[in-house]
């Protein structure tokens, strides 16, 4: 017996050594931080980021809890090209919960939801009231942060366990929190808005002209009806005009509703103009979606794009992502919408100190391209 318990002995250890390693590095590239102590840190350090690369974002209890947490008196929601409004640009407490949204279910649930801001900014992209969106299932139903669990999963990561390591020893920022944000400077600020990584900002710098880094080009997605947005498909007009009916109804309780029709790049717009087979996608957003709303009395930011404001697409992360500036131009644009909870004046100085179109703050860059290097 106590030769089989020795031979156990050293098989069980060295696994629970190569665990606790693993722990150890997940640990210190922030990939296992919950998700209130990443709060914790956040709000010791103003200027952390929270962007995991091995482990599951836990991206839903994030943003919930940020919420809870922040009890914002402006909220923003919407899909991920919502992720660039910044609380610099309101005088009241506000919070980014932009991503949480990505189809028509997850729209009118959080509109069902008890929504505490007084000012609620939703963003609402075309493609969610397409008939083959419209089959999606949507497992999430409520929105509430939920406490997590340890999880097995987490050891998924095993097989990557070379790359975790070379991660480990490469130049890392620590204050950051999950290895993508450590390596990149890029990740979630502790309002929710989402800060572009340092290699696109610099790829702005050195070839100071727009490049749509996605593959493949959003462009390239519109002419050949390529992904879920772009796929060719009728639209359920039914569908939007209900999920508006529940916005008019958050109206008729006192709360300050603006609807953001979320913009395209200048190639983007120019390309759904000028491609037959997404004709009808052009008219929803830009013909359909604004003509329900006015007969609704709802506010809303029309779909728009750089050159109405004469400006070019570098202020675009890509195809279909406003920058922080862009967004910030706009909402210049629509103060009036906010109750006198953005100072026009205010945005035009930060607007006109930017470090660049991609980014207001050169303190947010760890390393910034120069010509000479």
């Amino acid at each position: 017996m106590k030769y089989f318990l020795r031979k156990l002995l050293f098989f069980i250890i060295p696994i629970i050594l190569f665990l606790l390693s693993y722990e150890y590095v997940m640990h210190s590239l922030g990939e296992t931080s919950t998700i209130p102590t990443v709060f914790e840190i956040q709000e010791r350090n103003r200027n952390s980021l929270f962007m995991r690369k091995y482990l599951s974002q836990d991206f839903r209890n994030y943003k919930l809890y940020g919420i809870k947490r922040n009890k914002p008196e402006i909220l923003s929601s919407g899909s991920s090209r919502m992720m660039q409004i910044r609380s610099e640009f309101f005088n009241s407490t506000y919070y980014n919960a932009g991503g949480l949204l990505h189809n028509m279910r997850d729209l009118n649930n959080f509109l069902e939801s008890d929504i505490k801001a007084n000012t609620i900014l939703v963003g609402i992209d075309p493609w969610w009231f397409k008939y083959d969106n419209l089959k999606i299932r949507d497992k999430n139903k409520e929105f509430e942060f939920s406490k997590g669990k340890f999880d097995l999963t987490r050891y998924n990561s095993l097989i990557d366990y070379h790359k975790i390591i070379s991660d480990l020893t490469k130049e890392r920022i620590s204050k950051n929190i999950g290895t993508n944000a450590q390596l990149f400077n890029g990740g979630f600020r502790l309002d929710g808005s989402l800060k572009t990584p340092d290699y696109r900002i610099n790829l702005l710098l050195k070839e100071k002209k727009f490049i749509d880094i996605e593959e493949p080009k959003t462009s390239k997605r519109i002419k050949n009806g390529l992904t879920g947005r772009f796929s060719i498909s009728k639209f359920d007009t039914l569908k939007f005009e209900n999920s508006i009916k529940l916005v008019k109804s958050l109206v008729d309780e006192g709360k300050n509703i603006i609807v953001y029709l979320m913009p395209f790049s200048n190639e983007s717009y120019h390309t759904l103009v000028n491609t037959e087979k997404q004709k009808d996608l052009f008219e929803f957003a830009t013909v359909h979606m604004p003509k329900v709303l006015d007969s609704y009395g709802i506010k809303y930011i029309p779909t728009e794009h750089p050159s109405l404001y004469k400006l070019d697409d570098t202020y675009f992360i890509d195809g279909f992502h406003p920058s922080e500036i862009f967004v910030a131009i706009q909402l210049k644009r629509y103060a009036s919408l906010f109750n006198n909870e953005i100072d026009p004046v205010k945005l035009d100085t930060l607007i006109n100190n930017r470090f660049c179109n991609l980014l207001f703050n050169k303190s947010e860059m760890l390393t910034i391209y120069n010509e000479s290097d």
